[in-house]
């Protein structure tokens, strides 16, 4: 099957797509079943916020809290590059995280202990705009010199061995 990558890097990241699976019948199939879904169903299955997480020890943890301050601030702030090891874009507040609050343990069956006193941070994150400036250009740099493709004793044993297995 063709895999989907979907800007991932490796094959097992992708999704396969079924040649036998038609996209366009399978979503009017589907469209009967959506008003059907609770509001937990609709969230999870509509792409949502990208998070990061930050430990209180964390060098960005003192600059990033200043979001949860009394003040609402709508706007995303920019990330320091200088100090988040080049980590670009914007943050904002996640609406349902409150600072050293309990963290509500998700597996009550696996009588796992909530987090009476959670000093992690966790704001959504925004890539920045792409722009002619910072658009990212998948070529060979000028001047390079590619080595000749050689196959190693350890390369032709494998595909030996492969071969071998599938007769």
């Amino acid at each position: 099957f063709k895999i989907d990558l979907n800007g991932k890097k490796f094959a097992w990241q992708g999704v396969a797509l079924l040649p036998f699976i038609d996209e366009s019948r399978l979503l009017k199939a589907i469209e009967s079943v959506y008003p059907q879904l609770n509001s937990d169903e609709i969230t999870r299955n509509t792409r949502g916020s990208d998070i990061l997480c930050f430990s209180n020890k964390h060098q960005l943890y003192s600059n990033l809290s200043s979001i949860y301050s009394k003040q609402d601030s709508v706007k995303p702030m920019p990330m320091d590059p200088t100090i988040s090891d080049k980590l670009i874009g914007f943050v904002s507040k996640d609406p349902k995280f409150i600072p050293e609050s309990t963290f509500r343990s998700p597996l009550i069956e696996k009588n796992m202990p909530d987090i009476t006193v959670d000093r992690s941070l966790s704001v959504f994150y925004h890539l920045p705009a792409k722009t002619a400036n910072n658009a990212h250009k998948s070529i060979l740099l000028r001047n390079v010199r590619m080595d000749s493709p050689v196959l190693g004793w350890e390369d032709h044993e494998w595909i030996r061995s492969v071969n071998l297995v599938n007769f």
